[in-house]
């Protein structure tokens, strides 16, 4: 419901999170919704920063609310690779599927 959203996003912008600087504009403290980078250390940025990072190749922790910060956060990226042969893999499942389907008669050219 558009009531409700609308009400999420107020509370949001009157939440505060003490002693953490945007690194893209420097806003300290951010106000309303915070992101933690997962892979950089202690990379944070601002919701208004974060929409205009869309080209970012790393994921976004995002932190509603101060008590929801992590105390530490751990990951493990696919290396290259992987993300190649998960490509692969899919591509491959893909051409499997429509070969059934078109075998079926469930796809046409």
């Amino acid at each position: 419901d558009a009531a409700m959203e609308e009400a999420a996003a107020t509370e949001d912008l009157a939440i505060v999170h003490p002693h953490v600087t945007c690194d893209a504009c420097g806003r300290n403290p951010i106000v309303g919704v915070r992101y933690k980078c997962a892979v950089r250390d202690d990379f944070d940025l601002c919701a208004p920063c974060e929409a205009k990072d869309a080209d970012c190749k790393y994921p976004y922790l995002k932190i509603r609310r101060p008590s929801q910060a992590p105390a530490a956060l751990i990951t493990v990226l696919k290396s290259e690779e992987d993300e190649a042969m998960a490509d692969d893999d899919a591509q491959a499942e893909a051409a499997r599927l429509l070969e059934e389907r078109l075998a079926s008669g469930q796809a046409t050219w």
